[in-house]
């Protein structure tokens, strides 16, 4: 018989083979350091939180920020500090008319049954104050300025006619601030002069009289006649007016160039007013500054 062939080997198994080194991870780059303009929008957006716009122009604006950052807003920058501005009170519209802004101060019962509605700060107060003389047909029409008080404005001013004003004065009666009514100071009650001692008396030198300290004048309205028609008020602060603008703009859809929404295309009381047919929304504080004497920004 043939001799049986001799037995095949099996064959080494295979080594297995090393897990892949993971690829080294990339060192984060380090972040670069905010710009001025970024600085300053972060700082602005926190400041127009607390600030009251009524109150603080945008000069003073200006400068407060570049004193918070101690920095220099000139030039380019300043150009574009207002155009920020503008933005960003544009952004800060009040309320609809129906609705109640619960950060707003309470309002007096009998000023809540004018304009209903029982929270509202100074400048929505007078934007409603305005809506209701207007739907009551309550101007003089001689003196378009000057508000004939119905019952209801006669409980509210205790008078029988206000200017529009006056009028804006008196509304800090009728807006509670912490629960009270920001009501103006009282004035300071005379010292009683004592009668002169015996040295006094004996004494034959002349004594020199004090001067008399008068009040200072309240700021005098420095805008046109036109302007104040137009916005119902006589003020000379730039941030209400901008605020009394904007609304009308809204309100009468004049930002109707779909191409451009920056356009602000005049209906007639702004063309009336401004004497164009369109204008960028930046420009509408140069507008605004031709009305006032000299021009010059507060």
């Amino acid at each position: 018989e043939p001799a049986a062939p001799p037995p095949v080997a099996a064959p080494a198994p295979e080594a297995p083979e090393a897990p892949a080194a993971p690829a080294p991870v990339p060192a984060p780059e380090p972040a670069e350091a905010p710009t001025l303009r970024s600085r300053i929008a972060t700082h602005l957006d926190a400041l127009l939180k607390e600030v009251d716009l009524d109150e603080m122009n945008m000069k003073s604006l200006r400068k407060k920020v570049a004193a918070d950052l101690n920095v220099e807003i000139a030039g380019e920058d300043k150009d574009w500090f207002k155009e920020h501005v503008t933005k960003r009170v544009q952004a800060r519209a009040e309320p609809d008319e129906e609705e109640e802004d619960p950060r707003h101060p309470l309002i007096s019962e009998d000023m809540s049954a004018v304009v209903g509605v029982s929270r509202a700060n100074h400048f929505r107060l007078v934007k409603l104050l305005w809506k209701y003389i207007k739907a009551h047909n309550l101007q003089n029409p001689s003196n378009r300025n000057e508000i004939l008080c119905d019952e209801k404005l006669k409980k509210v001013f205790k008078r029988d006619k206000v200017t529009g004003f006056g009028m804006s004065k008196l509304l800090g009666q009728h807006i509670f601030k912490d629960g009270e009514a920001t009501k103006p100071k009282a004035p300071k009650k005379k010292k009683k002069q004592r009668p002169p001692s015996d040295d006094e008396e004996s004494d034959g030198a002349p004594k020199k009289k004090k001067k008399k300290s008068y009040p200072k004048p309240a700021a005098q309205y420095k805008g046109s006649a036109a302007l104040a028609e137009f916005a119902g008020v006589e003020t000379n602060n730039r941030f209400t007016l901008s605020k009394i603008f904007w609304a009308h703009i809204k309100a009468n859809n004049l930002q109707s160039d779909p191409s451009n929404k920056r356009i602000i295309v005049c209906d007639d009381k702004l063309k009336a007013l401004f004497g164009v047919e369109r204008f960028e929304m930046f420009q509408l504080a140069k507008h605004i500054k031709k009305h006032f004497e000299g021009g010059d920004e507060e």
